[in-house]
């Protein structure tokens, strides 16, 4: 009999746990809904470490009487739970030393450079291989060109690298490896169903990825809009007390946040706006489609309407990353040409933007990808299209805001990807 393995995807400090006699309950502060799944007391234990280590991650330096009133768990329950996380050495202690009280505090912080986990961003031009530790910081990385002639050969060597990058650390172990793609997958068998800016299709990359890495934790696929918008939802700064939103990649896929936790869909395919028609028969998409959101607001669109306007052929020797970086260093030296091109794409990001404000009534949107660098030009084209499309009834505006993440969204988001097993801490096996 095969084994459903379910994974929680939230941002589990915000849950609050009840027990009862027959059942446990998950309440986050901003659901309106109860999950109520029949367990034991193995199980409220799992739920009560995962609720408080994630209290410690956010929280932090936080004392053991304030983890216990945020969770409403008696504080014998929290110490008993601190100490299994102390000798699993995920957290440590810090007494704080002050003269004016009598009993000096003890709080309690994330223990670095012990847990690592992976991470493989996997992108049409550069992909990024590296190890993170479990706060999010990048402790080592490293980036190949990626060849999309062989995803077997090229997967491998993602591994590989991967591999190499533990062995520089000294590390002996990752507690679980996260891998972002570009394109439509199936986390649950592990398997990219169609990745067309990569020209990869039906590849099974898990058992790749285990042939290379047998020793390490559990390795979890992602497409790269959604493990964005678990970075985003993990660490970016604006996003701390937002429940709702919808993250945007360079390449237009989308990753939706509501209530705290990541919508995936029926087929993994929730947030596929990039596809949406805008124009009727307009510009090809690489879906093969015409006139689709991703065909006329993405990099690749960008860097293709650039020469139009300038009446010359582009450099196709340069990768879309490096005309883009020259369209925007034009941009800068006041270039109308360069501006212009740059507003049309910020025009197409507002279009398909205010589709998906209609649609998911998010309280906030955030960009990411290298666009963002042209914030002052492009913001304003966006904001003309969703105050003349999307903010009819709505009592407040939406928030639009480039990301906080200081590294690729998508290559945090594979770390993410990792870093959340061991903070869920949950597997619920039917």
């Amino acid at each position: 009999m095969t084994k459903k393995i379910y994974t929680l995807y939230y941002r589990p400090a915000r849950i609050l746990l009840v027990k009862t006699t027959n059942y446990w309950q998950t309440r986050s502060n901003s659901m309106t809904t109860e999950t109520v799944i029949s367990g034991n007391a193995k199980i409220v234990r799992s739920i009560n470490r995962s609720a408080i280590l994630n209290i410690i991650r956010e929280k932090q330096p936080v004392s053991r009487s304030t983890i216990s009133k945020l969770t409403k768990l008696n504080k014998s329950t929290v110490s008993s739970i601190v100490l299994e996380l102390l000798e699993d050495g995920l957290i440590r202690e810090e007494p704080v030393k002050d003269s004016n009280i009598g009993r000096n505090p003890i709080l309690l912080h994330l223990k670095l450079q012990e847990h690592y986990v992976g991470a493989i961003d996997i992108d049409p031009e550069i992909s990024i291989i590296g190890i993170a530790d479990i706060d999010g910081s990048i402790a080592s990385k490293s980036q190949l060109k990626t060849d999309l002639s062989s995803p077997l050969k090229f997967t491998r060597r993602c591994a590989r690298k991967l591999e190499s990058l533990k062995q520089h650390l000294k590390i002996r172990q990752l507690y679980g490896i996260g891998v972002s793609i570009t394109g439509i997958v199936d986390p649950e068998m592990g398997k990219i169903v169609n990745a067309p800016n990569l020209g990869w299709k039906d590849f099974d990359i898990l058992p790749v990825i285990e042939e290379c890495c047998p020793n390490d934790g559990p390795i979890i696929i992602e497409n790269e809009a959604n493990a964005s918008a678990l970075a985003e939802l993990w660490f970016g700064k604006e996003v701390q007390n937002i429940d709702n939103f919808v993250f945007i990649s360079e390449g237009i896929g989308s990753g939706i946040i509501i209530d705290g936790k990541l919508i995936v869909g029926s087929s993994h395919m929730a947030g596929e706006f990039g596809h949406m028609t805008v124009v009727e028969n307009g510009e090809p998409c690489v879906c093969g489609n015409l006139g689709c959101w991703e065909a006329y607001a993405s990099d690749r669109a960008t860097v293709k309407r650039y020469p139009r306007r300038q009446a010359q052929n582009g450099n196709s020797s340069l990768t879309i990353g490096k005309q883009l970086h020259q369209i925007l260093k034009r941009a800068r030296e006041k270039e109308p040409e360069a501006i212009q091109t740059l507003r049309d794409t910020g025009h197409y990001l507002g279009l398909g933007i205010a589709n998906i404000i209609k649609a998911i009534d998010p309280e906030a949107v955030v960009l990411g990808g290298r666009i963002t660098r042209a914030w002052k030009i492009i913001y304003p084209e966006i904001m003309k299209e969703i105050k003349s499309r999307a903010l009819f009834g709505r009592s407040k505006p939406v928030k639009i805001f480039p990301t906080s993440l200081k590294e690729r969204p998508s290559f945090i988001g594979a770390a993410t990807l990792g870093i959340k097993e061991i903070f869920s801490g949950l597997r619920i096996t039917k």
